[in-house]
């Protein structure tokens, strides 16, 4: 039998509308303060129990064992009453129980709420300057832990748009960085609610009012300005700039999480400026700027720090570091201070300028400077070569006119320009030209310089001759001047009506015919009334010439007295004011004795001290005797130089004769030519002798090779320097004499008799030779005789360490051992024939008889004392073996044996043709044999006057091979052999026997071409 449950006792009774026990009852609410939650009912007698979760707050009421009805009273856990607060909803399970029989309703209720509630939690809050974000707090009420409610929180009023709150948990967040001098604090109320819904009149929830405090505090930097999502920074790198870069850095990166000024320190803070500074209006955004532009290859990178205050400089924060790159060296070099050039070209702004005046003799121009590490150059000057640079560091360059001297004179105006380059020194070729102008100009006055040899300037100087020559002399010599017409006219020339004379007249007016700013003139007195002097006056006004700058002279004047009545001087006896001759080539010294005064105690004096003529002119001499009253009185002397002169001496001439051209190494060395010198004005007069030598030097120095030039001077004490003769001689290494082995050749002739001709030697060394001597040029003998770099190798060869290490070889000569050959293979006795067409034999005067009983006497000639009684063409044959020997041409022993050397090596075998080097190498290691200790090594190298100097030749080969050079005063030694034919036994000797072969040495000595 089922159980049923009734929710009234109507439906008991009738067992109608019983309560399904498939789902939650719901129909129980029970109000704030109350324990009865409800009543329900059955229609048998059950008995009650209470299961399920909220068991332990609900109690039921009923007749044990008979009760048709039951009371379910619930409390909150506190108290004996329901309270929302601490218990706002039941869940549990009524079991009703009828004998064996069960039924188990469940049953949620709610409280209805109507007890108000209160927020528990500190209201204040505290935070740090700069906080940002949750601030970590916790929302407590009074609201029972049993309660079962679910809270949500609100945020409303005063500043809460400041801050966000977590609906779920209540925790508070600060949207920005907490400035704490613009708001020191917060306030705004937190609303807490429950997610109750059974409510006695509307919902209730718990307001708190809340207030957030800031504590004081120093910024922090972040990267951005945005503050709600800025990320504090501990260092910030601006973005990089370009070379040249100065201004405000951008993109911005200084960003405050506070409202700050900002200061700068570091390294390189004193190339920026930061903004707001302390005192400016506090910002949460900075400004930093580089000053002057950036500058690569000076500075490429820069290192500061920036800190922030919010309390406008008193406290600031850490310092943040901070960078700043500078991209690859991009600028040009900028000049940093131009010197002395402060202007710009009036005529063209992009030319700077100096100007100066011609007056002021000015050698240097100044120093420029650059902002950064250069090189300098100069280029385009005009006139060329007239200004330099000279010196220069990195960043300077010093100027200045060539060789520090003005080249333009005083009064010159010119014009100079030039341009400079520099080019910075980081690889980048960046460069700044800048062109410079440097202008003269003359703002000095010309000056006419009255003059006169024969009396002097002054009121207190006096004069009896009618006529006194004058001179008017332009200053400077070197400019242009016109008069009246201004710089641009160039016709009207200084003139006679420009003098002024008081007291006289100008007469016989000139200009000089060598000199254009020079002009003569007598000065003619007037008439002297009685016996006082007449003061003449010579002026030239101020103005009356203009020079080429616009500039008119200074006035000048000269004053004398004529006095032709009372004259305190009188030439001697002998002595005539004109006409007297002296001779050209002395010095002709004038005396005191040439003058007699009236007044005895009148001081006499003449001038010039003496004169030295060289050509014939004319030249006064000023005599002058000076009164105790210091008057000056004078009288002139004219003299006349001339070659008829007794005395006349021609100009000195240096003759220079003879003295050696070539001088070896190491020798005492004197100058042995004659040296003479004509014309002397004194015996004692001597040439000097001066020395220009290798390498500047100023002496002869017997060590050293080269070529010396001696120079031969005589300055006379009239005539001056005379012209110098010069000669010349050459400093060489010790001659060698060459001997060529395995080099002979045979001559036949039809007659001959050696013993006989000129020049023949006697051989000490080699009894059985006769040595025929020869001296030719030796540029024949220079293309003979070579060495292929090859055997052994010029390198080697120029290294006498190496060539010390040649083995021995047979024939006496050092050679390396694998390249030795016969010196020459195919040379042959009919390669050298004696060329005896011309040669005849008169035997028919030659006394057989006689000559027979002398065949044997010598050995030298098959036994024949006398060669003349045989032979009568002696001479003949001389004349032809000398020219055969001397010359040059085919039909001569170098051409011979030249044709031989080729015939020998044909060089179509470099390898196996080895007769040019082999006879070159031989040659070369007989130099080196024969100068080992002396002090002519360097023969064996390839500087001038070495073996080596010449140039390398292929000879047809793809090798090269080096001319063989002889030097001045070698020798060269071959061997000929000299064979009478076959002859008729019965014409010439009874014995039946030929003449024996006489052999020859031939030593060619090698001379310098003429």
């Amino acid at each position: 039998m089922s159980v049923n449950i009734y929710a009234t006792d109507a439906d008991a009774t009738n067992t109608t509308n019983a309560i399904s026990t498939a789902s939650a009852y719901t129909s129980f609410t029970v109000a704030d303060g109350s324990s009865l939650l409800g009543t329900l009912y059955t229609s048998t007698l059950s008995s009650f129990a209470i299961t399920g979760t909220d068991a332990t707050f609900v109690s039921v009421e009923f007749n044990s064992g008979v009760g048709t009805d039951v009371k379910i009273f619930v409390n909150d856990g506190v108290g004996a009453n329901a309270l929302w607060k601490n218990k706002s909803s039941y869940s549990f399970n009524l079991v009703v129980t009828q004998g064996s029989n069960t039924a188990t309703l469940p049953i949620t209720a709610e409280v209805t709420g109507s007890t108000a509630f209160s927020v528990t939690s500190a209201a204040g809050i505290t935070i740090a300057n700069n906080h940002r974000g949750s601030l970590t707090n916790t929302v407590t009420t009074d609201l029972g832990a049993t309660s079962g409610l679910v809270l949500n929180y609100q945020i409303s009023g005063g500043d809460h748009a400041s801050f966000s709150v977590d609906a779920a948990t209540g925790v508070l967040s600060l949207t920005d960085f907490a400035d704490q001098p613009v708001k020191g604090s917060y306030t705004f109320n937190l609303t807490v609610g429950t997610d109750h819904a059974t409510w006695a009149s509307s919902a209730i929830t718990s307001t708190q009012a809340v207030t957030v405090t800031v504590s004081t505090g120093t910024p922090v930097l972040v990267n951005d300005s945005n503050m709600a999502s800025a990320a504090i920074v501990t260092a910030i790198a601006f973005d990089s700039v370009d070379d040249g870069f100065s201004g405000a850095l951008t993109p911005n990166k200084l960003f405050s999480s506070g409202e700050s000024v900002f200061r700068l320190g570091g390294t390189d803070a004193a190339s920026f400026t930061i903004s707001p500074l302390a005192g400016g209006v506090k910002s949460h955004t900075g400004s930093v700027s580089l000053t002057n532009a950036a500058l690569f290859q000076t500075k490429s990178s820069y290192a500061f720090t920036i800190e922030a205050s919010n309390d406008d400089g008193t406290t600031y924060s850490s310092p943040i570091n901070c960078t700043l790159s500078v991209s690859a060296d991009s600028t040009v070099p900028n000049i940093s201070d131009f010197g002395v050039f402060l202007t710009n070209d009036p005529n063209d702004a992009s030319i700077k300028f100096k100007e100066l005046n011609s007056a002021a003799q000015v050698g240097t121009l100044g120093t420029l400077t650059v902002d950064e590490g250069c090189t300098f150059a100069i280029s385009n000057v005009t006139p060329a070569s007239s200004i330099e640079i000279s010196a220069s560091t990195s960043t300077t360059c010093d100027l200045q006119f060539t060789g520090g001297s003005a080249p333009y004179g005083t009064h010159e105006v010119a014009t100079y320009t030039f341009t400079i380059v520099a080019t910075d020194t980081t690889g980048s070729s960046n460069a700044r030209t800048t062109n410079f102008k440097v202008s003269v100009v003359d703002t000095g006055a010309p000056i006419m310089t009255i003059s006169s040899l024969v009396v002097g300037n002054g009121t207190n100087t006096y004069s009896s001759m009618t006529s006194l020559p004058f001179s008017f002399l332009v200053s400077p010599v070197a400019e242009n001047y016109t008069t009246g017409g201004g710089a641009s006219d160039t016709t009207n020339e200084f003139a006679s009506g420009d003098i002024t004379v008081t007291n006289g007249t100008v007469a016989n007016f000139a200009q000089d015919g060598t000199n254009p700013k020079l002009y003569t003139a007598n000065i003619v007195p007037g008439s002297q009334s009685g016996s006082d002097p007449l003061l003449v006056t010579v002026a030239v006004a101020g103005g009356a010439f203009t020079d080429n700058a616009g500039n008119n002279n200074v006035a000048a004047e000269y004053k004398f007295n004529f006095d032709a009545v009372n004259d305190l001087l009188s030439f001697a006896g002998g002595i005539n004011a004109t006409g007297d001759e002296i001779a050209i080539g002395q010095i002709f010294t004038p005396s005191t004795s040439d003058v007699t005064s009236s007044d005895n105690a009148a001081t006499l004096a003449f001038s010039p001290s003496d004169i030295r003529p060289t050509i014939g002119f004319q030249f006064f001499i000023t005599y002058t005797a000076t009164d105790s009253a210091n008057n000056v009185r004078s009288i002139a002397r004219q003299v006349v130089s001339t070659s008829t002169h007794a005395n006349y001496r021609a100009a000195p001439v240096i003759t220079v004769t003879g003295g050696s051209t070539y001088h070896e190494k190491g020798d005492a060395w004197t100058d042995d030519a004659t040296v003479s010198l004509s014309n002397k004005i004194t015996a004692g007069e001597v040439v000097t002798t001066t020395v220009s030598g290798p390498g500047g030097i100023t002496a002869v120095n017997i060590n050293t090779l080269g070529t010396y030039t001696l120079t031969y001077s005589y300055t006379d004490p009239v005539y001056g320097a005379s012209a110098s003769v010069t000669r010349s001689f050459h400093i060489v290494g010790k001659a060698v004499t060459f001997t060529l082995s395995a080099l002979s050749g045979s001559l036949s002739t039809s007659s001959f008799n050696f013993s006989s001709i000129s020049g023949a030697l006697t051989d000490t060394a080699m009894d059985t030779y006769h040595t025929i001597g020869v001296t030719m040029d030796k540029q024949h003998w220079n293309d003979l005789f070579y060495l292929s770099p090859a055997d052994p190798g010029l390198p080697q060869l120029t290294t006498l360490a190496n060539i010390d290490v040649f083995e021995e070889e047979t024939f006496g000569f050092k050679t390396v051992s694998t390249n030795m050959q016969t010196a020459i293979d195919n040379l042959s006795t009919t390669n050298l024939t004696l060329n005896v067409g011309t040669l005849t034999s008169d035997t028919a005067a030659v006394p057989i008889a006689d000559s027979a009983a002398k065949v044997w006497a010598k050995s030298i000639f098959g036994g024949q004392e006398h060669m003349e009684d045989v032979f009568a063409n002696t001479a003949a044959i001389k004349s032809e073996i000398n020219t055969y020997l001397s010359g040059t041409d085919d039909n001569s022993i170098l051409g011979d044996l030249r044709a031989a050397l080729a015939a020998a090596d044909d060089k179509t075998n470099a390898l196996a043709d080895r007769t040019l080097a082999n006879l070159g190498r031989q040659l070369t290691l007989q130099l080196h044999s024969a100068i080992v200790g002396t002090n002519s090594e360097y023969r064996l190298t390839a500087s001038t006057g070495g073996i080596f100097a010449g140039v390398a030749n292929t000879l047809g080969t793809s090798d090269n091979y080096y001319p063989f050079l002889f030097q001045h005063g070698d020798k060269l030694r071959f061997s000929l052999a000299l064979s009478h034919p076959a002859i008729d036994n019965t014409q010439f000797f009874n014995t039946g026997s030929d003449p024996a072969t006489v052999y020859i040495r031939v030593e060619v000595t090698m001379a310098d071409s003429a």
